[in-house]
């Protein structure tokens, strides 16, 4: 019995004596580490975040960017952040208890717009609409006129690509039309030289047919050669190119080898399959001539209007046109029939059969340098 009274007290003794032990190991594992926080001209971050990485637990720079911290252990990652400045982390070491941190100015690029040659503006100051493209969206899919590349990416613009091929041209129209009577085409600037992105024709079509669309000025710009896009959309936009831009400007500004670190090669190639979606619904009731009279002469003589043949039968001197007599498949002599009679009849798919598939390859290749002393940048495209 008296054995085991003097047990009961011998282990509160004991366990006493670990907790007091364990309690001076937990307090010798704390330390107290300072330093600053400063930016990379020196002046200090008034109210700078410093976290240990995991928790919740830190502190904040004082007027003068200094700051003290009570960490667990040895080792841990302090986590410093300030708005506009990169976030950096600083990797705690054993023995060490001083820290100076150096924070780097972080831009936000996205929130300004070049709006004219080597003048940028904060966007939320102008006083005008201003929406930027970026070159990965221009030149991920790179159409031949690069005025294409807009349609569906920028609010308020419309554009009105062209049909007729590679060196087609396309209409942009930025917030509607504002003339009647003059032209609607938004003003293309690149690298601060306007130019007119009207459409290049001689002359006009043959017997009233469309005239000839020998493309505008804006597909001479080569989509991997472009920096960035920025479309003004106001009217005041006018103010910096003048009456010219009253229908909006958009600005180009082409790559440089200033951001490049040494030399740097860039190569892109890029192909386009095209094929026909759908065509005009063609009749094929009513074969060439018009007014229900045939264009050919089977005498062999040029068609004159409504002249008249030997045997009576009268012809008009159509171009282009389609409504002559019914394709009934009698035998008649035609433009292509060498002299002989041949049937009078449709042919169904004379239109789509003419078409093939459209193969686009563009393939670039570009060489940049860029140092403290200048820049340079060469780029080819075929």
């Amino acid at each position: 019995m008296r054995k085991e009274m003097l047990n009961v007290p011998l282990r509160k003794l004991l366990l006493a004596c670990l907790l007091i032990s364990f309690g001076i190991s937990v307090m010798a594992q704390q330390r107290t580490i300072e330093g600053t926080v400063k930016d990379n001209e020196g002046m200090p971050l008034i109210g700078a975040n410093i976290l240990i990485k995991g928790t919740s637990a830190g502190t904040s720079a004082d007027i003068d960017g200094r700051f003290e911290l009570t960490v667990s252990g040895e080792t841990g990652v302090l986590v410093v952040s300030y708005v506009g400045f990169e976030t950096r982390e600083v990797q705690l070491k054993a023995g060490v208890s001083t820290y100076a941190v150096v924070l780097r100015s972080q831009v936000d690029l996205e929130e300004v717009v070049v709006t004219a040659l080597g003048v940028e503006r904060d966007e939320k100051a102008l006083g005008y609409a201003v929406q930027k493209l970026g070159s990965q969206q221009i030149a991920s899919v790179k159409p031949t006129n690069i005025a294409n590349s807009l349609a569906g990416k920028v609010s308020g613009v419309y554009i009105t690509e062209g049909t007729s091929g590679p060196t087609a041209s396309a209409n942009v129209t930025i917030r509607g039309a504002s003339s009647l009577s003059g032209s609607n085409q938004a003003l293309f600037v690149v690298n601060g030289m306007p130019i007119t992105n009207g459409l290049f024709s001689p002359g006009d079509g043959l017997n009233g047919s469309t005239t000839i669309d020998f493309g505008n000025a804006a597909q001479l710009v080569n989509p991997d050669d472009i920096e960035s896009i920025s479309v003004l959309k106001g009217p005041a936009a006018a103010a910096l190119y003048g009456s010219r831009a009253s229908n909006g400007v958009i600005l180009i500004t082409t790559k440089t080898g200033k951001s490049s670190e040494g030399w740097g090669v860039d190569i892109n190639s890029t192909t386009n399959f095209e094929s026909i979606l759908r065509l005009p619904d063609y009749q094929n009731e009513y074969g060439f001539g018009g007014y229900g009279f045939y264009s050919y002469r089977t005498d062999g003589q040029g068609g004159v209007t409504y002249t008249e043949a030997g045997d009576g039968t009268k012809y008009y001197d159509a171009f282009g046109e389609n409504w002559g007599p019914r394709l009934d498949g009698t035998p008649v002599v035609q433009f292509n029939s060498d002299g002989q009679p041949a049937p009078f009849s449709p042919a169904e798919n004379n239109i789509r059969n003419f078409f093939r598939t459209g193969i686009t390859a563009i393939n670039n290749i570009s060489l940049s340098n860029g140092d403290e002393d200048g820049d340079f940048r060469l780029s080819f495209t075929n």
